[in-house]
């Protein structure tokens, strides 16, 4: 519940501010995960009141702790913003892959497989954190065969969870800013020179560990916050319960096998293998195609179509990218409508965009405007395309679908 609450904080969030809604509720945990272990001290008191053992204390202040904060969101997260993100935006025109599939994992599997953007976010994901848990699960038993005290131990491990969370919110900055393909890279990267590091760190306390511990928790951070938001992007608002749950599972179950493999490579081939296996692993999760000239050429037919349906100022108006099955999708809106700008994945590796596939571009406008988009599309002569279809899009909205070449 947990970590699911960061999705949550997208729901109604608007495209362009995703990234950094969610690493608000991710920075949030900063002050639990430091908190925390300070809890055995009145642990200890309540244990004593309690008549139960000593150790037994902290988790009874965790379970008060879990108890008033399911009461505050029941009582005061209303309503729930999902259910009004979906009464607000309803795929009407999506095809639903998953219908007709039993099983939350099933459908979530199904809607996730068809979108390379939601894909590549699970797997940012799970191995951000098969990175991180891995190393630094094993790190308190390097440190302490190289008679470190428990102290120290416990301030480097400190550190690595102020890495993990206390920059959260710049990272969701970021993946506003820049993309969760680019900020899932520089993750990898940034875990990468932590293994690094971590693999050529002395036994017991040094201040190369200290950094790597660091860097391992903020490599994390970017790998968790630009997958999360990536795999929100990509999919409807009805699918992404499933989707999202699925994607948490995939990252649990990763870094469960990741720690549990730990010790046993640390057993036979010591902490510095360890390591430099997870920098592999980091290697691999920033293996992203690079989509970003691409992008741009589709962002500038974009503009230059939408100047002679909505004039002059809506052609630097901002620009939403999305992922639809294989598709790019340029999403545009100016002055209450919206288009959007669909070309098959595969004329990216052409000689250009106009080599033979067709482009759409959809607009979706209230029934009040139709007559004005048309009237726009004629006006434009060959560069406003020919109408391929109208239809209705449900919450009052008409979706005029124009073909735009071959």
């Amino acid at each position: 519940a947990n970590a699911q609450a960061r999705f949550a904080a997208t729901d109604l969030a608007d495209a362009d501010h995703r990234g950094r809604h969610l690493s608000i509720v991710v920075w949030a945990t900063t002050f639990g995960a430091v908190a925390g272990p300070n809890l055995t001290g009145p642990g200890r008191w309540v244990a004593e009141r309690l008549h139960l053992p000593v150790l037994v204390g902290p988790y009874v202040l965790s379970l008060v702790g879990i108890a008033l904060a399911a009461l505050v969101l029941t009582a005061a997260l209303r309503p729930d913003p999902l259910l009004t993100a979906r009464s607000l935006q309803v795929d009407h025109d999506e095809p639903d892959p998953t219908a007709g599939l039993e099983g939350e994992a099933t459908r979530g599997w199904a809607v996730i497989r068809t979108r390379p953007d939601a894909l590549m976010g699970v797997v940012a994901m799970a191995l951000g954190h098969v990175v991180m848990v891995s190393v630094m699960i094993m790190t308190p038993l390097h440190m302490r065969h190289g008679h470190a005290t428990l102290e120290v131990i416990g301030l480097v491990i400190s550190l690595h969870v102020v890495g993990m969370y206390a920059l959260s919110p710049v990272t969701g900055w970021a993946v506003d800013r820049w993309g969760g393909r680019a900020v899932i890279g520089l993750g990898a990267a940034i875990l990468l020179t932590a293994s690094v590091l971590a693999a050529t760190s002395p036994e017991g306390h040094s201040a190369v560990l200290t950094l790597a511990l660091v860097l391992l928790g903020l490599g994390w951070s970017c790998t968790l916050i630009a997958g999360s938001t990536l795999l929100t992007g990509a999919i409807p608002l009805r699918q992404r319960p499933a989707a999202q749950g699925l994607a948490d599972v995939a990252m649990g179950l990763a870094g469960g096998g990741g720690g549990a493999l730990a010790g046993v490579v640390v057993g036979w081939w010591g902490y510095p293998a360890l390591a430099l296996l997870a920098g592999g692993a980091a290697l691999l999760g920033g293996q992203t195609r690079d989509d970003h000239a691409r992008l741009a050429a589709e962002q500038g037919v974009l503009a230059h179509e939408v100047r002679f349906l909505f004039g002059e100022g809506a052609a630097h108006a901002g620009l939403h990218w999305g992922d639809l099955g294989g598709q790019f999708v340029a999403v545009q809106r100016h002055g209450g409508l919206q288009a959007q700008r669909v070309a098959r994945r595969q004329a990216a590796r052409g000689a250009g965009a106009d080599d033979g596939v067709p482009h759409f571009l959809r607009v979706l406008a209230g029934a009040e405007q139709l007559e004005a988009v048309l009237a726009g599309v004629a006006g434009a002569g060959d560069d406003g395309g020919d109408v391929a279809g109208v239809c209705g899009h449900g919450q009052g909205q008409v979706a005029v679908v124009l073909q735009l070449g071959q």
